[in-house]
């Protein structure tokens, strides 16, 4: 993956902006099926999301470390 490839705010190879759509859609809908239906498909894109993490993870041991860093962790997120 070439550096840079997949940087801004939607991340992850545009995944994340699904989920500035599905959220607002899902909480303001009055119709029941619509919004089981709309908190599926987020359901559907986070799991795509983390498909696509653990593939990066496979192929860029610099990437895998970092997420070991600030995911399976306590430690700080944010930057000082």
């Amino acid at each position: 993956m070439k550096p840079g490839a997949c940087t801004g705010p939607y991340s992850l190879c545009g995944k994340s902006w699904k989920q500035s759509i599905y959220n607002p859609r899902a909480n303001t809908s009055k119709n029941r099926a619509l919004k089981a239906i709309l908190a599926h498909n987020l359901g559907k894109e986070k799991e795509h999301a983390a498909v696509l993490l653990g593939w990066i993870c496979r192929h860029s041991t610099a990437f895998d470390m970092k997420l070991k860093d600030y995911l399976f962790s306590s430690k700080l997120i944010a930057y000082k």
